[in-house]
């Protein structure tokens, strides 16, 4: 029995074959279905780039309202005691 087929954790490496037969194989799939594996890589693309952007403006609104002065109210308490 080969070593790669008792249960390991590690995988088996591929030969350098078995690497060029699946290069060929996803190369023939992309040329096949170009259309439809283009469109399926900018959808992905736009939605990661609409969830960064998310996170960039959360990060840009907390800074700011940090950074904003915060309006004195003379009614308040906390103006009042201070």
């Amino acid at each position: 029995m080969r070593p790669c087929l008792l249960k390991t954790r590690t995988r088996c490496p591929l030969s350098p074959a078995q690497l060029e037969k699946n290069r060929q194989r996803a190369r023939t799939y992309y040329v096949r279905h170009k259309a439809v594996v283009l469109a399926k890589l900018k959808t992905r693309y736009l939605q990661k780039r609409e969830i960064i952007q998310a996170k960039r403006r959360a990060l840009y609104q907390r800074k700011t309202a940090s950074s904003l002065p915060v309006t004195v109210n003379r009614l308040a308490l906390r103006y009042i005691l201070n």
